[in-house]
C-alpha cells in the first residue's frame, strides 16, 4: 500500500494528533502507517489520487540517491518506532497486526539495504546505531531478525553480522556469492559454479586457448 493510494478523514488526522515529519525524504512510510492505527472502515474507488513520475531525474526511489539518504529511511523508521511504542497499549487501537507486520517489513528493509541491497561501498556504521536503538526499544523484533534466513542455504545473515557488525569476512563473501547466483537464475548459477572453476584451471594448466579453439571449431562444424 503506498501514499499516493490513500486519502484520511482529517477528524482522523486530528484524532490521533498527526504531525508528519517535514524536510525529509520517505515520509510516505509515516502516511501509511500511524493514520493506520485509527482506522474503523474505509471505502475504495477506483481513481488515481496522484500521479508519480517514477523516471524524474533525482528521483528519492532512484537506487543511487536512495542508497546516499539511507539515513533518511532509518530516521524514519525510528520515529514509526516511538510512535507505535507510544500507542501500542491504547485499548482503541486498531489494526494492530497491520501495524506489527510493517513496522517489522520496515527494520528489515534497513538490513536488506545496508548488507544485501546496497552492500558495495556503502557506510554500515548508521546501520550499526540503528541496530542497537532496536535492540533497546524494540526488542521483539530484534529476536524476530534474529532468526530470519535468507537463501536456500538457511543463512541467518542478520545474526551472523551482528557478532562482528561486519560483513567483510570469508563467511559473508560467500553469502554474497550464493545469494547472487540464487537471485541470477539457474543458468548462471551453473556457469558460474562449474563453468568459471574450470576456466580457471585450464588457464593455470595453460591449456585455455588450445581448449577454446577446440571448441570454437566443433561449433563451427
Amino acid at each position: 500500500m503506498s501514499m499516493h493510494a490513500i486519502a484520511y478523514k482529517t477528524q482522523l488526522l486530528k484524532d490521533i494528533g498527526y504531525v508528519q515529519s517535514e524536510g525529509i525524504l520517505y515520509t510516505d512510510q509515516e502516511w501509511i502507517f500511524l493514520p493506520m492505527s485509527n482506522v474503523t472502515s474505509f471505502m475504495y474507488f477506483d481513481k488515481s489520487l496522484y500521479l508519480y513520475l517514477v523516471e524524474r531525474d533525482g528521483q528519492s526511489v532512484d537506487p543511487n540517491v536512495r542508497k546516499k539518504n539511507l539515513w533518511m529511511e532509518i530516521d524514519i523508521v525510528k520515529k514509526q518506532i516511538k510512535d507505535y511504542k507510544e500507542r501500542i497499549n491504547n485499548p482503541n487501537l486498531k489494526n494492530k497486526q497491520y501495524m506489527d507486520d510493517k513496522l517489522f517489513q520496515r527494520c528489515l528493509d534497513m538490513y536488506q539495504f545496508h548488507l544485501i541491497k546496497y552492500r558495495k561501498n556503502i557506510d554500515i556504521n548508521p546501520l550499526i546505531e540503528f541496530d542497537k536503538f532496536l535492540k533497546k526499544e524494540l526488542p521483539i523484533i530484534y529476536e524476530k531478525l534474529n532468526s530470519l534466513e535468507l537463501t536456500r542455504l538457511k543463512i541467518k545473515y542478520i545474526k551472523n553480522w551482528r557478532k562482528s557488525f561486519s560483513n567483510a569476512g570469508l563467511g559473508f563473501r560467500f553469502f554474497y556469492r550464493v545469494y547472487d547466483i540464487q537471485e541470477s537464475g539457474l543458468s548462471h548459477a551453473l556457469k558460474q559454479l562449474i563453468l568459471k572453476p574450470i576456466k580457471y584451471i585450464l588457464k593455470k594448466l595453460g591449456l585455455f586457448d588450445t581448449v577454446k579453439r577446440i571448441v570454437k571449431g566443433k561449433n563451427g562444424d
